[in-house]
C-alpha cells in the first residue's frame, strides 16, 4: 500500500517513514501544493496530514483534497489538541485525528 506523507519538517518525516517503509511505500511532500499534485495523480492507500505547512494550512489541503473528489483516508497529524479544530477538520473531509507527542 502506498502512503502520502505531508509534514514540512524534514526530520520528522524521516523519522515516521522510518518506521512505515518496512511495510509501506512512502512518498513524502513538505507542503499542501506537491501533496495536491501528487494525490490527483496517485491513488493513496492513506494520506498522512500535517496542519503546519508553509504554503497553505492542512485544513485548506483537506478541504481541497475531497473537493477533487479524492477518497482516500485523511489522517492528520498535528500538536495542535483544540476540541474546535478537531470538528472543523472532521467536518472538512478528514477521517481521524491524532495529536503528535
Amino acid at each position: 500500500m502506498k502512503l502520502l506523507l505531508v509534514e514540512d519538517n524534514p526530520r520528522l518525516a524521516e523519522r515516521i517513514s522510518y518506521h512505515l517503509q518496512s511495510i509501506y511505500t512512502v512518498d513524502i511532500v513538505e507542503n499542501g501544493t506537491d501533496a495536491l499534485e501528487k494525490a490527483a495523480h496517485i491513488q493513496y492507500g492513506v494520506i498522512l496530514l500535517d496542519l503546519g505547512l508553509p504554503d497553505m494550512s492542512g485544513f485548506d489541503v483537506c478541504e481541497k483534497m475531497r473537493g477533487m473528489n479524492i477518497q482516500s483516508p485523511i489522517l492528520v497529524l498535528t500538536g495542535n489538541s483544540d476540541l474546535k479544530d478537531r470538528v472543523k477538520l472532521l467536518n472538512a473531509g478528514a477521517d481521524d485525528y491524532v495529536t503528535k507527542p
